[in-house]
């Protein structure tokens, strides 16, 4: 476990770990680390609100561009034409 002890070399000594059903398998490599194993419709809040936050420092950069952004759906670009 890499990351494991990346962090572990950082100082961060207690692990909670949300995770899903795919890392059951490593829970015992992992001890005495708290895996939250999150079924496959459940939504963690903490993973929900950190995905909420980066979106929006995208919106925020993609807003501050100093040039506007090509539209993916524009014809012209679909058969490979440049602007």
């Amino acid at each position: 476990m890499a990351i494991k002890k990346l962090y572990e070399s950082r100082g961060f000594q207690n692990f909670y770990l949300h995770v899903d059903s795919e890392f059951v398998c490593i829970r015992e490599e992992v001890r005495p680390t708290y895996l939250n194993i999150a079924n496959a419709d459940d939504h963690v809040p903490e993973i929900e609100r950190s995905i909420e936050t980066v979106k929006e420092h995208v919106r925020c950069l993609f807003h501050c561009l100093p040039f506007k952004a090509v539209d993916s759906e524009d014809p012209q670009l679909s058969h490979g034409e440049h602007i």
